[in-house]
């Protein structure tokens, strides 16, 4: 079987670290990283011998930033949904009093929006007559605040959006029973034997 674009991104970033010929964008990823943790005290050594030790920090260091929504086109895709904008005017939201759907709200940084709104639909299904609003996540890993913070948003997106609306998340890489919460297996399983979402 050929191996996926962030296969290959990975093999050539650890043959880069293992024969120390790291490009600038590398050195750029790993300054990143110790500046993320600076109570950590790492030193550029540390971060490249932890790397080539630990597969799952090099295939998040690894992840080219140019391809960093990969994962998500490849099960929007998958599902034969349309991927959303996150950002700009066209982003759907919805209100968290009411659960309405807005278009256009743009969340920076501390934005106190990001206390009125949910995070942005990342895709639209039309499926069996009715359109369904998507929240998509992959895990990479086991635990990690990031994780649980984006699993709150994406859960919080799918309870808020079926007040009115049809919303549903895709997450791959955990394993989350709950209403309205598939792998994008399962979607697709649901699609060939024509069964509700």
């Amino acid at each position: 079987m050929p191996e996926t674009p962030n296969e290959k991104n990975l093999r050539e970033f650890r043959t880069r670290l293992e024969s120390n010929s790291l490009d600038k964008l590398d050195e750029t990823r790993i300054a990143n990283f110790i500046a993320r943790y600076p109570s950590k005290h790492w030193t550029r050594e540390q971060v490249i011998e932890d790397c080539l030790a630990n597969e799952k920090l090099c295939a998040k260091m690894a992840k080219d930033p140019t391809k960093q929504n990969l994962d998500e086109k490849d099960v929007i895709l998958k599902i034969g949904a349309t991927k959303l904008p996150s950002g700009g005017s066209n982003n759907i939201r919805f209100r968290l009093s009411d659960g309405e759907l807005v278009k256009g709200i743009v969340i920076k940084g501390n934005d106190e929006n990001r206390f009125n709104y949910t995070k942005s639909a990342d895709f639209v299904l039309e499926y069996n007559g009715k359109t369904i609003y998507g929240a998509q996540k992959k895990i990479h890993g086991s635990g990690g605040s990031q994780d649980n913070q984006v699993l709150d948003a994406v859960l919080n997106f799918v309870d808020i959006g079926n007040k009115i609306y049809n919303a549903i998340a895709v997450i791959d890489g955990a394993n989350i029973t709950k209403n309205k919460v598939y792998t994008s297996d399962e979607i697709v399983e649901k699609k060939n034997k024509n069964e509700d979402l």
